[in-house]
């Protein structure tokens, strides 16, 4: 099916289906230019991926996911069956969820991308349909990366202190006194969101004078960790509620992660890819089975299973505003930036998956790896040495 054939498909659907025809204008600019397609705000890069690679090399298989998602009379997807309820509602819901956390926390939500959204993370829940236990198990590797994936709701209540701190907080410091009961509180607050504050870095300030503070500390990248300390007086004796603002990836509007074994089964049992493979091997050894898959035949997909994606997000920036190839974002030679510290997380665990758009070449002792992520295409240099610390391994197959 050639881009004419699939748009004038996307058509038809579009005639068929009011839900559709809101979306037909984007699914048009994706199949022109596969690139722009974007996982936006949301945790699916796994699946953005999957959908990216429908698009480039099988659109007649994009166009039955779309009509799976959309058509009233839901033809399913590979055989595999699923409602309009599970496919499209739950996403929809998922959306607006998202939405409205961003519009109560100042941000704004590009409702542009909700297509790649919707057609991302229907291929998630075919993984649930397709085998529950292993849906399961790809919920509980985002919990792993963020500990509170499944918490629902706008804050978690952490614990409660004597409102005796309240004059201290007011002058913006941390005494001795509040220093020992936030320390004591500690353990409660590590079993509730997987972190603790670092104390000795953590800063007051006054959101409301006598009301509402923030305790805040930076994380190894520089961004802040913050947690709200506000007086309801609703408990005598401990008249301040201390809380989180719950923020990064959720289930509940719609972020799942997926690890090497989803991926595998995503490919395999849901998009019904053949060859599916992977490798987590010493880096030498992977690169070369990762261009090797390149060199299979026509529909060759590679994805890289990666660490330090903040770096990763820095040199997507850096492209979309046409930086040299010699702009100091793409080049990988410091260490991977640590993640966020979460309590009982095992290291290394891939936090992002990019599509690897070539194969990898060797220039002296550096990799070059050409990507495609946050619909941008750019090449990270990477040291050998390093190469192992920032690509945790590939996943690779023909559609």
């Amino acid at each position: 099916m050639d881009k004419t054939q699939a748009k004038d498909a996307a058509d038809e659907l579009a005639r068929a289906s009011a839900a559709f025809a809101l979306h037909l204008t984007r699914a048009k600019t994706i199949i022109d230019d596969p690139d722009k397609l974007n996982q936006g705000f949301y945790g699916v890069c796994a699946m953005t991926a999957a959908v990216r690679t429908l698009l480039l090399h099988d659109r007649a298989r994009f166009i039955e996911l779309l009509r799976a998602v959309f058509d009233p009379g839901n033809p399913g997807f590979r055989g595999l069956a699923a409602d309009s309820a599970a496919l499209l509602d739950h996403r929809l819901a998922q959306a607006d969820a998202k939405k409205k956390r961003f519009l109560t926390a100042g941000r704004t939500y590009v409702e542009l991308y909700d297509l790649d959204f919707i057609l991302s993370r229907a291929l998630g829940k075919l993984i649930k349909v397709a085998d529950p236990a292993v849906y399961r198990n790809q919920c509980a590797f985002s919990e792993r990366i963020t500990k509170m994936f499944n918490v629902k709701g706008e804050w978690i209540e952490l614990f409660r202190l004597p409102g005796t701190h309240t004059a201290t907080l007011g002058a913006g410091v941390i005494d001795e006194a509040l220093r020992r009961d936030l320390a004591y509180k500690s353990v409660p607050m590590l079993v509730a969101c997987g972190f603790e504050l670092d104390l000795a870095a953590s800063k007051v300030t006054t959101v409301m004078a006598g009301s509402e503070w923030q305790i805040s500390h930076p994380l190894p990248d520089g961004t802040p960790r913050t947690v709200s300390v506000v007086q309801d007086g609703s408990t005598p004796g401990e008249e301040l509620l201390v809380r989180y603002r719950l923020g990064g990836p959720l289930r509940g509007d719609g972020d799942l992660g997926l690890d090497r074994d989803g991926l595998e089964f995503l490919m395999r049992q849901v998009v019904r890819a053949s060859a599916v493979s992977s490798s987590i091997r010493e880096s030498a050894v992977a690169v070369t089975e990762a261009n090797t898959a390149f060199g299979a035949g026509a529909g060759s997909f590679v994805y890289a299973m990666i660490n330090g994606s903040r770096r990763f997000m820095q040199a997507a920036g850096a492209a979309r505003r046409n930086a040299p190839a010699t702009d100091p974002a793409f080049d990988f030679s410091t260490p991977a930036p640590p993640g966020s510290d979460v309590w009982g997380r095992a290291h290394p665990v891939c936090t992002h998956v990019v599509d690897v758009t070539g194969p990898i070449r060797e220039e002296g002792d550096v990799y070059v790896l050409p990507v495609w992520t946050w619909a941008t295409r750019f090449e990270a240099r990477i040291p050998r040495k390093l190469m192992g610390e920032y690509v945790y391994g590939y996943v690779y197959g023909r559609i």
